[in-house]
């Protein structure tokens, strides 16, 4: 990625991205008029980025300049950028850069909402923090959009993150109370027998499907809610399932501020065109970096797992693999359920052990609380990744 090196640059342009690289800078016209003029006014000591970043946010904060957000989203597309990439490095996944970074961008309020400058941080540090965090959150939740069963991707998420999946697929207000009941009562109603594993659940029986319907017949009322039978039941849960798989998907968009300029200069590309050899390369560079990244990964993992005793591997395998609770293992092994629950913390440890050694290795530094975390996560994402047999590559 090129550096902004102008202040007018920093707040007034977005990344252009596409699957793997960055592009160009964007410049929005109106950002840039108002930046230009505001460096005009020169407010009392604010000269430098950090000084700007710092008077754009407080503007935001007091709710009095309507370009205040825009211009911050501006500054944030680099750290959005960078931990995009660093997500990405680790993860052989089919999420591109562009999935990751707009990701990212999108949450920028979360960002903003939860920076004090008053505790000592600066924005774009704190950002990268958040950033990394909400990333990591989307590739588990899209990891359980892929191999989740309808039925227990209903069970796992709340009504609340299913009434937005439904309006943001349209659905008008009675259709999406309808919905959120017949969930509310197939949640309350349905317990499988023998019990499955949490991302296997088999769909309900026909007796289940009536008991179900029973069950919204008494609790609806009919201002509010449609009439449903077993048959439409089932095609209005499994019409839930779908909107929260979408919605738990990724898919590219453009952030901006929300206007056009009317004299056309609202797109232009900050691009040195002597560069373009450079960065192609750099990508190129990248890219096996991010390779070598995966197999040193892998390698250093997979090597540790082989050499784990085999009771610790093969509650692991049920675990991740065969998506069984650490009471069905215990049932399955004939054990105490606490023995799992030490098996499985002292292998996750030998695994993170091994992990850190590598990292520290590899980073030639200590570890910060922050990389620890973004590493857990890692460990986690890739045990689910390696016990898929429907996964190919790690």
């Amino acid at each position: 990625m090129q550096p902004r090196t102008q202040i007018v640059q920093v707040f007034c342009t977005y990344a252009m991205l596409d699957d793997s690289q960055w592009i160009g800078w964007r410049v929005d016209g109106e950002l840039r008029r108002n930046m230009e003029a505001h460096l005009q006014r020169q407010p009392a000591g604010v000269q430098s980025v950090e000084q700007w970043c710092l008077f754009w946010f407080e503007r935001w904060r007091g709710g009095e300049d309507r370009f205040a957000r825009a211009h911050l989203i501006a500054f944030l597309y680099e750290p959005a950028y960078w931990s995009a990439r660093f997500v990405r490095a680790g993860f052989h996944r089919q999420l591109t850069l562009t999935d990751l970074c707009q990701t990212a961008v999108a949450n920028v309020d979360l960002v903003l909402q939860g920076f004090n400058p008053a505790r000592g941080s600066d924005l774009k540090r704190f950002a990268t923090r958040v950033f990394r965090n909400i990333l990591y959150k989307a590739l588990r939740e899209f990891h359980e959009a892929e191999v989740c069963t309808t039925w227990s991707l209903l069970r796992k998420y709340s009504l609340k993150r299913l009434e937005e999946a439904l309006q943001r697929q349209g659905y008008d207000e009675r259709q999406i109370k309808s919905f959120l009941l017949a969930c509310r009562c197939y949640k309350d109603t349905y317990v499988p027998v023998p019990p499955a594993g949490t991302r296997h659940l088999q769909p309900p029986v026909e007796q289940d499907w009536q008991r179900m319907a029973g069950l919204y017949t008494v609790r609806r009322e009919p201002q509010l809610h449609q009439p449903a039978a077993a048959g439409q039941f089932r095609e209005w849960l499994e019409l839930s399932a779908k909107a929260l798989r979408q919605m738990l998907t990724p898919e590219n968009f453009s952030i901006g501020v929300g206007s056009t300029d009317e004299q056309g200069d609202g797109i232009e590309l900050l691009r040195d065109p002597d560069l373009n050899p450079l960065d192609a390369a750099g990508e190129r560079e990248e890219e096996a970096y991010r390779q070598a990244f995966r197999l040193q990964l892998r390698s250093v993992l997979v090597g540790t797992l082989a050499v784990l005793e085999t009771p610790l591997q093969r509650v692991l395998e049920l675990y991740y693999g065969e998506q069984l609770n650490q009471q069905e293992i215990a049932e399955q092994l004939g054990i105490k359920q606490y023995t799992v629950s030490r098996w499985m913390n002292r292998a996750k440890k030998q695994l993170a052990t091994a992990l850190g050694q590598w990292a520290k290795q590899k980073l030639h530094d200590s570890l910060e609380l922050d990389v620890v975390e973004g590493m857990n996560r890692l460990l986690e994402e890739w045990l689910q990744m390696h016990f898929q047999p429907s996964d190919e590559g790690e």
